[in-house]
């Protein structure tokens, strides 16, 4: 199956266009206000040293489209290399969230199972996500809400966590493969008639 998004480690010439990012109204409404009591020199120099030698406990990722525009990042924190297990965030410009979002998702899963050789990935989503929570509503049924979890945009906002094992991620992986050999066996039938 073609990649529908590329992911790649974010390098010393991806910084200054997170950086503007990072700065941008409309991402810091969704993020933490790192970005607003630092200056851009020390967001640079942060960016750099994590990248230099901070992989072992917080790792970026750039996410781009098919024809290789930037449309986001996303990152791991919270990273046990003992336990297998991380936290996983993603953050997708605007514009690029209906399609893409769940692409980058899917993505990071397999990157981090298959090639991390994650165990178990814990998923944040702050209030407001409403694209995310109310389509997959059972989320917001099996995640724990967090109250007054982040600070943003000038106030508290919760949010829901949930993890998902490999075993989860390999069984949902089994049932798709399994609709997606009924649906063509179906076809193929209808074809014959």
């Amino acid at each position: 199956m073609e990649k529908k998004v590329i992911i790649t480690h974010l390098e010393k010439e991806n910084v200054e266009e997170r950086i503007n990012l990072l700065l941008d109204f409309h991402v810091q409404k969704n993020l933490n206000h790192t970005s607003m009591l630092v200056s851009k020199d020390e967001l640079r120099n942060m960016s750099l040293e994590r990248i230099k030698s901070g992989q072992n406990i917080l790792r970026f990722y750039v996410v781009k489209s098919p024809n290789k525009q930037v449309i986001g990042y996303c990152w791991i924190s919270s990273i046990d290399w003992i336990e297998q297990s991380c936290e996983l965030s993603i953050s997708i410009f605007p514009e690029f969230r209906v399609g893409y979002g769940l692409l980058a998702l899917l993505e990071m899963y397999e990157y981090l199972y298959q090639h991390l050789n994650m165990k178990t990935i814990v998923n944040q989503s702050l209030e407001g996500n409403s694209l995310l929570l109310a389509k997959n509503s059972s989320i917001k049924e099996n995640a724990i809400r967090s109250d007054f979890d982040s600070y943003t945009f000038g106030r508290y906002r919760s949010s829901y966590l949930w993890t998902q094992t490999i075993d989860e991620y390999k069984k949902i992986g089994k049932l798709r493969s399994e609709k997606l050999a009924k649906l063509k066996s179906k076809l193929k039938s209808k074809m014959k008639v």
